[in-house]
């Protein structure tokens, strides 16, 4: 029984002077370096000493046990509470470790982690091979093994340097959840492609107030103040009241310091709402969706319904001066919400104006053929009177012919001196019609001197 005792003592002494360290699972030390590479500390010539010395003792331990003494039964079973490689001859150490590992709560892909057992320490692939795993697999790549900053920062590179937006966007996003923001913001200033996508991913995962953070971080304070407006045109929900409400609010709080086009920007969209408000007070249902109108969409809405409106809102030269619109701009969506109207003389005075002398110029703001096309529907005269404005003889008897203007057909043959392209066209006009009349007193005229 004492040399039993003894043999207790002797494993005390050995084990609290001993010079190998155990694993201590207080250490949160967030770097791998070249020292950590051995597993737990201990190389495979270590374990192997540390194997054979647990066994003698474990011997030494059994006749302990053998002697059947119930004094010490407790301090047997505080022995047999230790990890099975302690105290029984059937197990290594390498054993052991390996089926703890493997039991554990975060086992890792065998394609990413593995173990040389014959080194007895943890490997950990190449950069290269794991930021290869995004181009080859869709399975998730385990990136928590790497974890000192020169890890990290590999990682990014090799990811930005391959230019595949799954591997930048993954260790971006492990990143931002193992690193310190201040480091984490300075690998994105350095990055700038890994900026790009994880402001995107932050945008479809709808975390604005995150996004709007980290874009003022990263000194984008203009981006991040239209990304807010975006917000708020969302939130609304197509309620004009509270759109109106909440951009007014947006515009006094936090606009105020900002660069001039922003703020030009916010208040022309304030005074489109304010016209748009008025509109749907007014023909609500024909404008149901006013909210969603551009500029140039509630100009047409107004010039078609409100085009005599003399009031500061609701009125056309107005609107073109608000929102400074060009004169093509204004006259092309003017000129389509009247030709709805059927408001032919306000088209001419539209689009025609006059001379010092009181003539109308021989010239239009728009293009001459897109405008008689848009007013096929018109009558024949206001049509006319925009193709005799076309230069080119072939183009403006292309057009006469397609929209059946005669006269001007009649007129370009004229202007050719062709009696018999006249002769012919003639014969295809209704008999005693303006038309007809008009061919036959073209072929009459004495001041023209036919080539045929």
């Amino acid at each position: 029984m004492a040399s039993n005792r003894i043999g207790v003592l002797d494993d005390d002494k050995w084990w609290n002077e001993s010079t190998t360290k155990g694993f201590d699972f207080g250490d949160e030390s967030d770097s791998i370096g070249e020292e950590d590479s051995t597993f737990f500390g201990g190389h495979h010539e270590t374990a192997t000493k540390i194997n054979l010395e647990l066994r003698a003792e474990v011997s030494s331990l059994r006749s302990f046990v053998s002697d059947g003494s119930s004094e010490d039964h407790s301090e047997i079973q505080r022995i047999r509470d230790l990890p099975a490689f302690l105290w029984s001859d059937t197990g290594t150490i390498e054993k052991e470790l390996e089926r703890s590992t493997i039991s554990g709560s975060a086992p890792l892909a065998h394609d990413v982690i593995s173990r040389d057992l014959g080194e007895g320490r943890l490997h950990i692939p190449q950069v290269d091979e794991t930021i290869h795993q995004f181009l080859i697999s869709s399975d998730a790549v385990i990136l928590e093994p790497y974890k000192s900053y020169s890890q990290k920062r590999q990682l990014l590179s090799k990811a930005v340097e391959i230019n595949d937006g799954n591997a930048i966007l993954g260790v971006t996003i492990f990143l931002s959840k193992s690193l310190r923001p201040s480091l984490f913001r300075q690998l994105l200033m350095e990055y700038k492609p890994a900026t790009e996508h994880y402001l995107r991913f932050l945008e479809t995962r709808n975390e604005i107030n995150h996004l709007v953070d980290l874009m003022n971080m990263l000194g984008r304070s203009k981006e991040a103040l239209l990304m807010r407006y975006k917000q708020i045109l969302r939130r609304a929900g197509g309620n004009l009241q509270n759109l109106l409400k909440e951009l007014k609010h947006f515009n006094s709080a936090e606009c105020q310091l900002c660069e001039e086009d922003v703020i030009l920007f916010i208040n022309q969209h304030l005074m489109l709402l304010d016209i748009q408000k008025e509109i749907k007070e007014k023909k609500d249902t024909l404008f149901p969706h006013a909210e969603y109108s551009s500029v140039l969409g509630t100009l047409g809405f107004v010039a078609e319904h409100f085009y005599e409106n003399t009031t500061p809102t609701l009125n056309v030269d107005s609107i073109k001066q608000k929102f400074n619109l060009n004169g093509k701009q204004y006259a092309w969506v003017v000129l389509h919400a009247l030709v709805k109207q059927q408001k032919w003389p306000q088209i001419e005075t539209l689009l025609l104006t006059k001379s010092w002398l009181g003539g109308t110029k021989d010239k239009c703001l728009l293009p001459l053929e897109d405008v008689c096309f848009s007013l096929k529907e018109a009558p024949v005269d206001l049509i006319s009177r925009f193709l005799r404005l076309i230069d080119d003889y072939d183009k403006r008897l292309t057009i006469a012919r397609r929209l059946k203007c005669h006269m001007v057909v009649l007129d370009v043959y004229a202007a050719q001196k062709d009696r018999a392209a006249i002769l012919t066209y003639r014969a295809h006009l209704e008999e005693n019609s303006k038309e007809a009349v008009y061919a036959d007193n073209t072929l009459k005229a004495g001041a023209i001197k036919w080539k045929n």
